[in-house]
């Protein structure tokens, strides 16, 4: 008993960490140029996480801009040493996944890739809390959203928040900006398209002007099965 007592203590403080950790660093991402606001998503939204998860965010940036705010962002998790990599040979327990990035006009969660697929998003983000940047931005994805979460009977849905901020745009829309973004666009999908992951898994890669979605299965540490 004792054990089990130790265990669940251990993996409560770790969740509580990675809380913490997912605030702080939503709000130095919502420092970045271009970007509107920082959802938690996944199990530690849910409230399902443990010790070995990760901490999946969904950031959502300005329009036309999704490439620059993209390459910020993930510059600033690299830096503090937070942000998770590919290798499936790493530890990921508490490092934050940035594999969805939204701009502010378009907000649809994954949907058409069949009933159980579409479904699981449904739960998934039906449960986002907000972190920060432009709490109205949170209010509108529920609202986009609200024919699918009520499609698979997700009807008792509170808006959560974790924290507030206010957005910061150091940026604006100008001629070097856009080339910039242009630069930067064939850049990361140059990056993309050669990546192995993105040739096997099409239908789970996304890439374009509104939507940066990379959701390829995840892998076992031991013998590189795919899990959930």
């Amino acid at each position: 008993m004792k054990i089990i007592k130790s265990m669940r203590t251990k993996n409560e403080k770790s969740v509580k960490k990675y809380e913490r950790r997912a605030n702080y660093s939503a709000q130095i991402f919502c420092r970045m140029p271009y970007v509107r606001a920082v959802f938690l998503t996944g199990s530690l939204a849910s409230g399902d996480a443990n010790i070995s998860s990760d901490i999946d965010m969904l950031v959502v940036t300005k329009m036309g801009r999704i490439f620059t705010a993209r390459l910020f962002v993930i510059l600033a998790a690299t830096i503090m040493g937070i942000k998770r990599t590919k290798n499936p040979d790493k530890n990921h327990a508490g490092k934050v996944c940035l594999n969805y990035f939204l701009t502010e006009n378009y907000l649809k969660i994954p949907h058409g890739r069949g009933e159980k697929i579409d479904k699981y998003c449904a739960e998934n983000y039906s449960q986002a809390k907000f972190l920060a940047g432009d709490y109205q931005i949170f209010e509108k994805f529920f609202e986009v959203n609200r024919k699918l979460f009520k499609q698979y009977q997700i009807t008792n849905i509170k808006l959560q928040i974790n924290s507030r901020s206010q957005s910061h745009y150091p940026f604006y829309r100008t001629r070097l900006g856009n080339w910039f973004e242009e630069q930067l666009k064939a850049i990361q999908i140059r990056r993309i398209e050669s990546d192995p992951i993105t040739a096997k898994y099409p239908h789970l890669i996304v890439y374009n002007d509104q939507e940066l979605r990379f959701h390829p299965p995840k892998f076992s540490k031991n013998n590189g099965t795919a899990r959930k």
